[in-house]
């Protein structure tokens, strides 16, 4: 299930008075499935030597990866800044705009950033699925048998 994993953007622009140089930004999920409930952790990082910024905290949009819908939509008008060669762990709550859980499926997280002045706008992303626990096999090996992410959100 790797076929949004690790997107790697390199752009090729021309600073004026100098030669072309690639873009070097990721977004990459920490797994591919996640049980209904637990947190979704994606590692956010720059390569560049200018820092890259996003608008609003935290800087991710969740997608519905078979409708390409938004799931939540945030509103901050913040900027998130992430400075040369820095990364940044970020977290989903599996939540929408209104604090309900998301159903399971496949999903996809994007950051649109800019270096220095916009325009261009660029896009990362990567994609993962959300397993419902009690619809996969109990011999499959890649089950996950306990999830406490699944326990925390039975008592929300």
């Amino acid at each position: 299930m790797r076929w949004l994993a690790f997107v790697v953007l390199l752009v090729s622009f021309l600073p004026a008075g100098g030669p072309a140089r690639a873009i070097d930004v990721t977004l990459e999920c920490s797994a591919d499935f996640y049980a209904q409930g637990d947190t979704v952790f994606f590692t956010w990082t720059n390569n560049t030597d200018s820092t890259i910024v996003a608008a609003n905290t935290p800087p991710y949009e969740i997608y519905d990866a078979e409708t390409n819908a938004q799931i939540c939509v945030t509103s901050l008008p913040m900027e998130y800044h992430l400075g040369p060669h820095q990364w940044v762990r970020l977290e989903w709550d599996q939540l929408d705009c209104w604090w309900n859980p998301v159903p399971p499926g496949p999903y996809i997280a994007r950051i649109h950033f800019v270096i220095g002045v916009p325009p261009p706008e660029f896009v990362v992303e990567d994609g993962f699925v959300i397993r419902d626990a009690s619809a996969v096999d109990e011999e499959d090996p890649r089950r996950e048998r306990g999830s406490w992410g699944r326990v925390r959100s039975l008592f929300r």
